[in-house]
């Protein structure tokens, strides 16, 4: 049995309200920088929708064309925006730490929202490596040998702390190699993979200076190694045209008046009473207390045993 009942349709004054309203409540959406916030947006079409059902039930027709396709299309080209913008800051971010750790480090940061990292206070392991007698050696070579022989030794060790121990590479000063472990990702073993980098790097040498020699060099390199544990201040630091992830602060200053020590103590390898109380897999020799610059107090150092040392 067909309703005699009348559909009486909403004037064409209210209809506009309605469809700017809707419009405005689509944009708003759009101001949010998460996409699931966005993706709220596409439930407005769906909810006017419904509304209009029962209304028309109840015999009062609204436009729904109009209305329905323009809160559509707000959100699909905003979240559409949205997700190519931020595939490409994640291929960007991507890009900028794979400079300094694995790929999969990069990806577990996207993964886990670390794209900004400001600046923080962070306990970790800092390394510097540095090159005996550097100086003199590379006054005799041409400027292209220089270039030459840096890029080859600084690659090979990097790839040791970066890909086998993922280790961050903070910075190459000249031959100098500054590495940290515990930022901006933690493993829980930073002190004893530092260590076992360490010894890496110093097999390492061996076949270098063999290559050297195929290279057309006539001296050998050894390298003298500091390490350190304690509290540094991380983050990307720089201009806005260049920035670099680094660390600054005492232990900083500290790891680097270590690594010095080694060429008057005559050893590759120095570590702080710090690394040693945290280190659960290597053996270590007390050398002495030796006052450093910027330190009230003397350091304890100490060396790895020699039985820890697989020559």
């Amino acid at each position: 049995m067909i309703s005699k009942d009348k559909i009486r349709r909403i004037n064409f004054f209210y209809s506009v309200i309605i469809l700017f309203s809707l419009l405005f409540l689509s944009l708003s959406f759009s101001i949010f920088k998460k996409i699931s916030i966005k993706l709220i947006s596409f439930s407005i079409p769906t909810l006017y929708i419904f509304i209009s059902y029962f209304l028309f039930k109840n015999n009062i027709w609204i436009d729904t064309f109009y209305p329905v396709v323009s809160t559509l299309i707000i959100p699909v080209v905003d979240t559409i925006q949205s997700v190519l913008k931020e595939s490409k800051e994640k291929k960007k971010i991507k890009s900028f730490f794979f400079k300094y750790v694995p790929d999969f480090v990069a990806q577990k940061l996207l993964d886990q929202g670390k794209t900004e990292l400001g600046g923080e206070k962070k306990k970790v392991v800092l390394i510097m490596s540095d090159i005996v007698g550097f100086t003199e050696k590379s006054e005799k070579l041409s400027p292209e040998d220089v270039v030459r022989f840096l890029n080859y030794y600084l690659s090979q060790m990097a790839d040791i702390i970066r890909n086998k121990y993922y280790g961050t590479i903070d910075k190459f000063i000249g031959d100098l190699i500054m590495a940290i472990f515990g930022a901006p990702i933690e493993f829980g073993d930073e002190v004893d993979r530092a260590i076992s980098c360490a010894l890496d790097m110093r097999k390492k040498l061996k076949d270098i200076n063999i290559e050297l020699k195929k290279m057309g060099f006539d001296f050998e390199v050894n390298a003298g190694i500091g390490m350190h544990y304690g509290e540094v201040i991380i983050g990307n630091i720089g201009a806005d045209f260049r920035m670099d992830y680094t660390c600054i602060g005492d232990t900083v200053n500290t790891t680097s008046r270590i690594e010095h020590l080694t060429r008057d103590l005559n050893q590759w390898l120095i570590v702080t009473e710090e690394i040693v109380k945290r280190s659960k897999k290597y053996n270590f020799k007390y050398i002495g207390d030796f006052k450093v610059k910027g330190k009230e107090l003397p350091l304890k150092l100490y060396v790895i045993k020699e039985g820890d040392i697989d020559e």
